[in-house]
């Protein structure tokens, strides 16, 4: 029996003559499409044909996308001689020699991850503009190249030499030109300067687009499921209740919680505290100071799984807070539970029937990408993606917020429109 030979997809090819055609004309290209498309393999395979024999450095998102990086550049050593050497590292090494070596070609996997940050420029992006050649191809990979800000693509660009953004001096120099400074009143009625708005989207846009090669979707790509969100509305108990509308009063800074027993004071002197804890206590879990988390007796959201979905190997539950992690282990023995920001990209779940997301984080560019996990050609029912939510309550505030894409995070850790009833 013949075994199935590894192909290309149509788009894919015609990825190849894009990324390169940019390659050629620009030294450098952006592949944003969509999640699940297969934006790694033409990427890899563009940049072994510009490379011309020299070595390529690929800097993935953390440790744990390296593995994946090489499985595909395996694959790609099935479709073509592969005469490059790939270096596969992470964006935070500090491995100078890696950095300063010379370099045919350089692929960026995720760089709104490491390297977007502003006003001012990460310890990640300093370290790779001083050892990396700016004038060297380079192609970035990200299906949300800015999820929060098109101030996001600055830092991104200015690490070529032949983008547009390349001759300020740094983002203040261009926010000069392209933003527009407002003010939020945070602590204490100090007023603070926030650079996340340009003056004119669309005139950025254009400046970009020339880098950016075709778009695809999961539609272009012949994916019959799409994802959709079904929303749960979990009721608290009174207790619950009563602990959360106690410390979402503004008025009290410092609050006295008993636990098993023992009593623990909690001081709220930031908004953004606030909002962490009670949606932790939603959760069934509370942070005490930088380093104690506490298990607490609610599990209102645990009993609703065990419920509606009951816990099979069928099920994938994820959850933003680590001692979130601790108490679902706990209480389930089959389904699978994992951090919603680690597995929010790089990891194919198409085998799971059901992703729940117990929680989440106010990262608009994790949500977009967490709920296509799903996603592939082999999947053969719907995708559903499970939001458990408090009706009125921050975990609601942070889907809605989300969903219509606000992207400042002072919009949600305003607390006046969260009420437990």
């Amino acid at each position: 029996m013949e075994e199935n030979k590894l192909e290309l997809m149509p788009h894919q090819q015609q990825g190849i003559v894009d990324i390169i055609e940019k390659l050629e004309k620009y030294k450098l290209a952006y592949n944003g499409w969509e999640e699940r498309t297969g934006k790694t393999l033409p990427t890899i395979l563009a940049a072994n044909r510009i490379a011309d024999g020299q070595d390529i450095l690929v800097l993935v998102k953390s440790k744990d996308a390296i593995k994946d990086w090489e499985d595909q550049i395996s694959e790609a050593r099935e479709l073509e001689t592969i005469n490059s050497m790939f270096i596969v590292e992470s964006f935070r090494t500090n491995n100078k020699q890696i950095i300063g070596s010379k370099y045919g070609c350089y692929i960026l996997d995720e760089p709104h991850l490491n390297i977007a940050s502003y006003p001012k420029p990460s310890i990640c992006w300093k370290t790779l503009k001083r050892g990396l050649d700016g004038n060297t191809f380079m192609i970035y990979l990200s299906a949300t190249p800015h999820p929060n800000s098109y101030c996001q693509m600055f830092h991104q660009l200015k690490l070529s030499d032949n983008s547009v953004f390349s001759n300020y001096e740094n983002f203040y120099k261009w926010f000069n030109d392209y933003g527009q400074i407002a003010e939020k009143f945070v602590r204490h009625g100090v007023p603070v300067k926030v650079y996340d708005d340009v003056k004119s989207p669309e005139l950025v846009k254009r400046l970009i687009a020339p880098y950016f090669i075709h778009h695809v979707t999961r539609e272009d790509a012949g994916y019959e499921h799409e994802p959709e969100d079904i929303l749960h509305y979990v009721e608290l108990s009174t207790n619950t209740k009563l602990v959360l509308n106690n410390i979402k009063d503004k008025k009290k800074r410092i609050f006295n919680l008993k636990n098993n027993g023992i009593e623990y004071q909690l001081v709220y002197d930031k908004a953004s505290v606030r909002a962490h804890n009670l949606y932790m206590i939603e959760n069934g879990v509370l942070k005490i100071d930088d380093n104690n988390y506490l298990t607490l007796s609610n599990r209102e959201k645990i009993d609703y799984i065990l419920d509606n979905f009951g816990d099979n190997e069928n099920t994938i539950i994820m959850c933003y807070y680590t001692k979130e992690l601790i108490k679902l282990k706990e209480a389930f023995k089959n389904a699978t539970i994992v951090s919603s920001e680690k597995y929010a990209e790089g990891c194919d779940l198409y085998q799971f029937e059901h992703l729940i997301v117990y929680s989440q984080s106010w990262r608009p560019g994790k949500f977009v990408q967490r709920r296509a996990r799903q996603c592939n050609m082999k999947r053969e029912t719907p995708i559903k993606v499970h939001y458990l939510l408090v009706k009125n309550g921050v975990s609601h505030r942070v889907y809605t917020t989300l969903l219509s894409k606000k992207r400042k995070l002072n919009d949600i850790y305003q607390l006046l429109e969260v009420s437990y009833e």
